[in-house]
């Protein structure tokens, strides 16, 4: 039956071929030909399709005859290449779910998406060997708890962050100088440690494209870049603001709490004097003034902002951090992107292909 020679019809009704029956099955592995193709045995014009063909069973190509016949699951000329453990060669048309050598588990125990997913958790830390599309998007359906898990985390830091600088609706600003670089410094650390596994499952994929899994690591740089630059902004933005704003503030504090004082005295002598005319007069001018003293705090503030914005190491940060996000965007884009992308059909250096054994 391997010796047979096949042609097939392509989409012009030309004839392709000649073909073994190993490389026909390699042609619908790739997607070439389908179950409706017309094939045809070499000499002979009785055009059928595919899966009319009598090496053709349930939509698979079957090889050899009696004991040693077996379904075809890839291509022809290359064997599925070294075991990506201990380099054992791998032989036959399947990769096995374990290496005959080292007993290394190369593929899921099937082919259901919770064995992938299991798979993929097994390797966790493990830049070894390839990740198909299927257990890359196995992992994030499995990283969903742990990502709730993370974000409890974060908003239980920053809660706690909170209690501890507000107390009694006022800001205590030199506990924020002591507090924040420690608060900052395990953000950073929680989110590295989100995203190691991030970095063996990225690396994997790149490997399955047959690329270096430095690629992954370059994602996963340049998306937590902004990250990085969040402890020196918020430290620079603060150190600044507190220094022109606080002064204002308190000022303006003083200002208004002496003339409430001076409001309220002159509101209770016109009372005493029982001229509530007067009291009612007073304590409408001590509202507008009020109002207007308000309001030229908020120009002033807005005015200092203004120029913080305009400072020479504030404005390289937030520069910095822009373009942090925009490279961050990308690279979350890149991240998507290689979900989607097929495996590289046959071994590469990375190890053997699980979805395309022989190329």
């Amino acid at each position: 039956m391997g010796s047979a020679q096949y042609y097939y019809l392509n989409d012009s009704n030309k004839p392709q071929g000649p073909f073994t029956i190993e490389q026909m099955a390699a042609l619908m592995l790739s997607g070439a030909v389908t179950q409706e193709t017309k094939v045809a045995l070499a000499g002979d014009a009785n055009w059928k399709p595919l899966s009319e063909q009598p090496w053709v069973q349930n939509g698979q190509v079957v090889t050899g005859a009696g004991e040693s016949a077996g379904f075809a699951r890839g291509g022809v000329g290359v064997e599925p290449g070294p075991c990506p453990k201990c380099s054992h060669e791998l032989t036959g048309w399947a990769v096995p779910h374990q290496c005959p050598s080292c007993g290394y588990r190369l593929r899921p125990a099937s082919d259901s998406f919770w064995a992938y997913m299991m798979h993929s958790l097994r390797r966790m830390f493990s830049l070894r060997g390839r990740a198909t599309r299927k257990e890359y998007w196995a992992f994030c359906v499995a990283m969903i708890p742990v990502t709730f898990l993370w974000f409890f985390l974060l908003l239980a830091g920053i809660v706690y962050m909170g209690m501890e600088l507000f107390v009694a609706d006022d800001f205590d600003y030199d506990k924020f100088m002591q507090i924040w670089p420690g608060m900052g410094m395990y953000i950073v650390v929680l989110y590295a440690m989100f995203c190691i596994p991030w970095f063996f499952l990225y690396g994997r994929r790149f490997h399955d494209l047959g690329l270096s899994a430095w690629w992954g690591a370059l994602i996963l740089t340049i998306s937590t870049g902004s990250m990085y630059l969040i402890i020196p902004m918020t430290e620079s933005f603060a150190e600044n603001a507190m220094e022109t704003i606080v002064p204002i503030t308190e000022t303006y504090i003083q200002n208004e709490t002496a003339a409430g004082e001076a409001a309220a005295r002159l509101v209770k002598e016109a009372r005493d004097n029982g001229n509530e005319a007067l009291a009612q007069d007073i304590m409408k001018k001590r509202r507008i003034d009020a109002a207007l003293a308000q309001r030229e705090l908020e120009r002033d503030i807005e005015k200092q902002l203004n120029e913080l914005y305009k400072n020479p190491q504030h404005t390289s940060l937030m520069l910095l951090s822009a373009l942090s996000n925009i490279f961050s965007t990308l690279a979350g884009l890149a991240a998507l992107v290689i979900g989607f992308i097929d495996s590289k059909r046959g071994p590469n250096k990375y190890g053997p292909s699980i979805k395309y054994p022989r190329g």
